[in-house]
């Protein structure tokens, strides 16, 4: 093989595992916003439907498909952020080990 095919095999092998990983944030998406409400008025998603578990999503990423992941979640906003009470713990727990 010439290194002109090689790097036509990386392209497409990149191309195509961002398109993949676009695709598979943008299905998460859609599974957790077609939910139900709970009666306390909190959205829960249903038990018949699947979400693509994070490891799956992160992992996506890792094999290349990093583009794919932050246009998927910048497009259909996906959660890219941590929540504040989980900061909060991780902080007071290593001021705790510190002590």
């Amino acid at each position: 093989m010439n290194d002109i095919s090689l790097l036509y095999i990386a392209l497409a092998y990149l191309v195509i595992i961002n398109v993949v990983t676009f695709f598979v944030y943008g299905i998460d998406k859609w599974r957790s916003t077609h939910s139900r409400l709970l009666p306390t008025g909190r959205k829960k998603a249903k038990k018949s439907k699947w979400r693509v578990p994070e490891a799956t999503l992160l992992g996506l990423a890792v094999i290349g498909g990093s583009i794919g992941a932050w246009l998927g979640m910048k497009t259909w906003y996906h959660t890219g952020t941590v929540p504040r009470a989980y900061i909060w713990a991780v902080r007071r727990y290593s001021r705790y080990r510190q002590e």
